[in-house]
């Protein structure tokens, strides 16, 4: 299930590494309504099926800050599991009218939420519209260190499949997933902060050939690596 939730904030000012404050935002929010699910979904080492994405006034960036248009945003929220969307949707509906801390002087306040209607996979072929970035992160563990691929990178594509592999080996059959094709359209690269870390990502269509059962899982609980944290939602345009 996807949501659309408008948020109001308390200043105009939000620090570039806004996504952070956002996860903070949905923890609280679970936290508020029901501690087992919040506990559920970041107190285990798992991967979490949901993505996110923000559409934000930007107006200029002030240093580390980001100045808006107006204090109205929305977040899009996206689950793949129907039993996880309906504790979300339950727990934004708790804290609708109240205030959460956002950070660096900031508070947010939640608005609304409403359901999204979502479009329907039939073939084995999506052109997806990356929302928030796709996010591929080649660990090196000689060095203990990330090292972040666009996906027009010699490597890129090749450490994206092997990330998927690696990480829904236990959901998918191995063939399937080694049989999956990804072709950049009309990507371009911008460089986001995140934590203390700054990285660059892909935006812009790629076209993905799979089978349906894991397009429609990359279409609700995102693509590529920190999907959970804001980055790799995805939006079929074809």
């Amino acid at each position: 299930m996807r949501y659309e939730i408008s948020l109001e904030l308390e200043n105009e000012r939000i620090v570039q590494d806004y996504r952070r404050k956002c996860m903070s935002l949905l923890k609280a929010i679970t936290e508020d309504y029901k501690p087992s699910f919040k506990e559920k979904q970041y107190g285990e080492n798992k991967i979490k099926d949901f993505t996110f994405a923000m559409n934000l006034p930007f107006e200029k960036v002030e240093g580390d800050f980001i100045k808006l248009k107006n204090r109205s945003i929305k977040m899009y929220l996206s689950i793949y599991k129907m039993e996880d969307s309906l504790y979300f949707m339950t727990a934004f509906l708790n804290g609708v009218g109240k205030t959460f801390d956002f950070g660096e002087n900031n508070k947010i306040k939640v608005l609304s939420i409403r359901p999204l209607n979502e479009k329907e996979i039939r073939g084995e072929s999506v052109i997806f519209n990356l929302l928030s970035g796709l996010v591929i992160r080649e660990h090196i563990k000689e060095k203990n260190r990330d090292w972040y691929h666009l996906i027009t990178d010699e490597k890129g594509i090749d450490i994206l499949k092997t990330n998927l592999i690696f990480s829904l080996k236990d959901r998918f059959k191995q063939s399937d997933l080694e049989a999956i094709k990804i072709e950049p359209l009309n990507t371009k690269k911008t460089v986001v902060k995140f934590y203390d870390y700054k990285f660059p990502i892909t935006l812009g269509n790629i076209k993905v050939t799979a089978k349906k059962e894991i397009l429609e899982y990359f279409y609700k609980s995102g693509l590529g690596s920190r999907a959970s944290s804001g980055f790799g939602m995805c939006e079929i345009i074809d």
